[in-house]
């Protein structure tokens, strides 16, 4: 390959291509073009890295380094540094990121007057009260930190709107978490900006203002209920069959049930235990087990299961995981499985026999039952492996110890996790859209509880969409102060648009002037939810070919604004979640496709995009920066012809002549500097075979 570099004139600037582009198709040119520029442009982020980095960035990177690498500090016995190793190995991509940041280009336009004479919009951007955006034009999002730690304190004509509103479950470690970001609680304020509260029925989320962020999503109960999980499951396995979802023991909802419950209740013999409970409750109320059918309520509505009669004992008492998933959307499904969590063990003994039958400290483990036991022991010390309450870190260590593969129980806790939030993507994501004015305003904090039987194979006991968070040792409070401190970063909470909070209605005035810079505050452009003509023929045809893989694959070939807003969103997110670890989409997503009821646009797209740029990330980064450094994403229609979709020419690419021809491509040469991509790049020529 031969590359010969000629300038552009500047007549062309808004151009990233030349006249030239007409001999090729233009799908493959433009994934040339951009693709071309973006890894000369991390080429040369990367031989100039010791110049760009900004000494006022220094303050915003420690803050990234210490919250990223916290485990190092903390960790006694080696097992917190091992579960903290994805943060720490990402340490020094997120410094990366904030030097790329720092040298970004502004222009005039971006320079928001200062807020006072001593705090200016640049000033408030390098605080470590905000976590800013890999990409330019895009606004920070506010920092929240874990116990031990603090951040910068915002100015008073900015902290009054940091506005959290309390609900009569809200738990001290939210209200703890809350106060070290600047946040002051309120109960009857309705411009608050994020909340924590009970569920609610969905036609109330309507009343949610689109920068304001609440803690559930409508039709969450389509998993949170035990009826409502079982149906969930039981359609998907007769639709895929039991053996890809045997994660879940066999599960009868009653009455309707009854005469199948019988049935097999008299072919598994006197010897089989059942455990009933009801539909809808929390914390071990209500179950029990029964080892007879006469013991089964036969009208009332619960939900009787299968007994695992074999769990996995450690010193002779059976235990469950406490796993914390979080789900930040659900079109684009994007879901996270926190790294640690909490073994809850049973205060007494495991026995299989029916004399014990009723001992609820020997069969629940639930720690609002075992509480109640003299004999139950608590631990403080996160990585102990003594009492009733293990993290899940410490129990990981001990396994290994004894030569258990905890990896592949990780593996296969994955899979059951993501196949069961899938079951209820499609009606969550029907009652969103017609209740919801914004996607941003919800997101949900799934608890999930898995039994391991004694082959180590792990079981979905139940679903709660309001997992306890109340902290009664310390090492509930380190394990829940960590996570929560990790989603609300990842939750991406803004400084809104005060010309949406304080409207005529509320303030009794018209005008009212914004105090926020504007390179703070939310950009609505950002959110925009309207796709223009070209971009809804895209979501279109790729969803009516998901089935032919040749043309999926040109999916990226030509990135409208609205796919760079989406694909800056997931990029900016991944960075933030701390110790979630993504699992859709990931590396291997494609393989979960066929479990969506409907396929969806913004999927196929995040999981093409991951399958590209996952080992190749920073040249996709780079990609991304390079399109918003020339504020492509925020077009909304765009006068740029190179990002507007039109459906690929299989033809043309069947067709195309095995000769040598030459593609324009853009590049930014090595010696010039940051700020010069404001200005007229080069193009490259690339004669290729």
């Amino acid at each position: 390959m031969k590359i010969h570099i000629r300038e552009e004139s500047s007549e062309n600037a808004s151009d990233f291509n030349d006249e030239e582009n007409d001999e090729v198709s233009s799908h493959d040119d433009r994934g040339v073009a951009l693709r071309l520029e973006a890894s000369n442009l991390e080429a040369r982020l990367d031989d100039s890295d010791d110049e760009v980095v900004s000494t006022s960035r220094s303050k915003s990177s420690q803050a990234i380094s210490k919250s990223q690498g916290r485990s190092q500090v903390e960790s006694k016995s080696g097992i917190k540094a091992n579960l903290k190793s994805n943060s720490l190995k990402s340490k020094s991509h997120n410094a990366y990121n904030v030097r790329f940041y720092s040298a970004l280009p502004r222009t005039r336009g971006d320079r928001a007057p200062s807020l006072s004479r001593v705090h200016s919009d640049r000033d408030l951007l390098e605080s470590t009260a905000f976590i800013p955006s890999l990409f330019n034009h895009v606004p920070p999002v506010l920092r929240f930190v874990p116990d031990g730690e603090e951040v910068d304190q915002l100015p008073l004509e900015i902290r009054k709107y940091l506005k959290w509103k309390l609900s009569p479950i809200t738990p001290n470690v939210i209200k703890d978490l809350i106060a070290r970001s600047g946040f002051k609680a309120t109960k009857n304020d309705h411009t608050w900006l994020g909340t924590w509260g009970k569920h609610m029925k969905s036609p109330m989320f309507k009343s949610i203002r689109e920068y304001q962020k609440f803690n559930h999503v409508p039709g969450s109960f389509q998993i949170g209920r035990k009826d409502r999980l079982w149906r969930t499951l039981a359609a998907m396995q007769a639709k895929f069959g039991r053996k890809e979802l045997d994660f879940v023991p066999q599960t009868y909802v009653l009455p309707g049930d009854w005469e199948l419950l019988k049935r097999d209740f008299e072919e598994a013999g006197p010897k089989e235990k059942w455990i009933v409970k009801p539909p809808a409750s929390a914390r071990g109320n209500g179950i029990r087990l029964a080892g007879k059918l006469t013991q089964i309520p036969k009208k009332r509505a619960v939900v009787v299961q299968k007994y695992i009669s074999r769990p996995y004992l450690i010193n002779d008492s059976k235990f469950d995981l406490r796993l914390y998933v979080y789900v930040t959307s659900f079109d684009p499904l994007r879901v996270y499985l926190y790294e640690d969590g909490l073994t809850r063990f049973a205060s007494r003994k495991y026995s299989s026999s029916m004399k014990d039958i009723s001992d609820r400290f020997i069969h629940l483990t639930n720690f609002s039952v075992n509480k109640n036991n003299s004999d139950y022991t608590p631990n403080d010390d996160e990585n102990a492996c003594i009492g009733h309450k293990w993290s899940l870190a410490a129990l990981w260590g001990y396994l290994k110890e004894r030569g258990v593969d905890t990896d592949k129980i990780w593996e296969e806790i994955k899979d059951l996790v993501l196949k069961t939030i899938i079951g209820a993507e499609d009606s969550v994501n029907t009652l969103i859209k017609s209740n919801c004015r914004r996607k941003y305003c919800v997101h949900e904090l799934f608890g999930f509880d898995v039994i391991l039987d004694d082959r180590l194979k792990p079981y979905i006991i139940e679903v709660n969409i309001s997992p306890s968070l109340h902290s009664a040792s310390p090492l509930d409070i380190s394990v829940k102060s960590n996570m929560l401190s990790d989603l609300f970063n990842a939750a991406g909470i803004m400084l809104p648009d005060l010309l949406e909070m304080d409207t005529p209605e509320e303030t009794g005035r018209t005008h009212k002037p914004v105090p926020i810079p504007k390179r703070l505050r939310f950009d609505r452009r950002l959110g925009s939810q309207t796709l223009q003509p070209d971009e809804r023929a895209k979501h279109a045809f790729y969803v009516q070919k998901v089935s032919n893989p040749s043309i999926m694959s040109t999916i990226l070939d030509i990135l409208t604004p609205d796919d760079i807003r989406m694909l800056i969103e997931i990029e900016d997110e991944h960075t933030r979640c701390g110790g979630f670890q993504r699992l859709f989409p990931s590396h291997n997503s494609r393989h979960y496709l066929k479990y969506f009821e409907t396929p969806r646009y913004y999927n196929l797209l995040a999981v093409d995009w991951i399958e590209k740029y996952g080992q190749r990330s920073q040249q996709g980064l780079a990609l991304l920066r390079l399109l918003t450094a020339q504020k492509i994403h925020l077009q909304n229609p765009t006068e740029n012809s190179k990002f507007k979709w039109s459906a690929p020419d299989p033809f043309r690419a069947m067709s195309a002549s095995p000769q040598k021809r030459t593609r324009a491509a853009p590049c930014v040469p090595e010696s010039a500097s940051h700020s010069s991509l404001s200005r007229t790049p080069p193009v490259v020529a690339v004669e290729s075979s």
